[in-house]
C-alpha cells in the first residue's frame, strides 16, 4: 500500500475515532501498552520496553521493518509490519494488523519512532488505546501527548532513547483522575 493511500487511510480514521474515549493517566495507573517501533531502533526500544516490563505492565510492540532492512527478527518479541508485504497494491496485510490491533484495548499507545512512517501512524489512529503519546513528525492530531524533538548541544538529533526518557519522565509526574 503506498503512503498517499495509508494518509488517506489515517485521515478518515482520525475522523471516524473523534468520539474516541481520551482517558489522561499517569505511568503508575497504565498497566497495558502497545509499542510501535521502527526496526532500525529496535535495540534502543529494547531497553524501553524491558525497562517498562520490569515496571509490571504488560506490553505488546509492533515493529516496522522498512524495504532496505535484512535482518530477520523471527526470533524478536515484536510483530513486524514489513514493508514489502504492505506495499503492494492487493496485499491487505497492513489492514489485518489493523483489524487486530482494533481488537484489543490499551490504557497507552507510545510511538516510539522518530521518522515518520505512515504504517505505524495508520495503526497508531487505528488503536483503542485511552492515552496515545508519540513525537510531533506532522500536522495529524494522532497523539493525545506529544513529545516535541528539541535539538540540544550534546546530541545533534532527537533519538528514541531520549524520546523513551521523556515519555516516562512526563508521565511519571504528572497527576491523573
Amino acid at each position: 500500500m503506498n503512503n498517499f493511500l495509508i494518509e488517506n487511510k489515517i485521515k478518515k480514521t482520525l475522523k471516524k475515532n473523534e468520539s474516541r474515549q481520551k482517558i489522561f493517566r499517569n505511568l503508575k495507573k497504565i498497566r497495558t501498552i502497545l509499542v510501535l517501533l521502527d526496526t532500525e531502533d529496535y535495540e534502543e526500544v529494547d531497553v524501553f520496553i524491558d525497562h517498562l516490563e520490569r515496571m509490571g505492565k504488560k506490553v505488546i510492540s509492533y515493529a516496522y521493518k522498512n524495504k532496505k532492512d535484512e535482518y530477520d527478527y523471527s526470533e524478536t518479541p515484536y510483530i513486524i509490519i514489513d514493508h514489502r508485504e504492505i506495499s503492494g497494491i492487493f496485499k491487505n496485510k497492513l489492514e489485518k494488523i489493523v483489524a487486530e490491533v482494533k481488537k484489543m484495548h490499551y490504557d497507552a499507545l507510545f510511538d516510539m519512532t522518530i521518522r515518520k512512517t505512515p504504517a505505524i501512524e495508520y495503526v497508531a489512529a487505528s488503536a483503542n488505546a485511552y492515552l496515545k503519546v508519540g513525537c510531533k513528525k506532522n500536522c495529524q492530531q494522532i497523539y493525545d501527548f506529544t513529545i516535541c524533538p528539541i535539538k540540544n548541544s550534546n546530541e545533534d538529533s532527537f533519538n528514541t532513547r531520549e524520546l523513551g526518557k521523556q515519555i516516562l519522565h512526563y508521565l511519571s509526574t504528572i497527576r491523573s483522575i
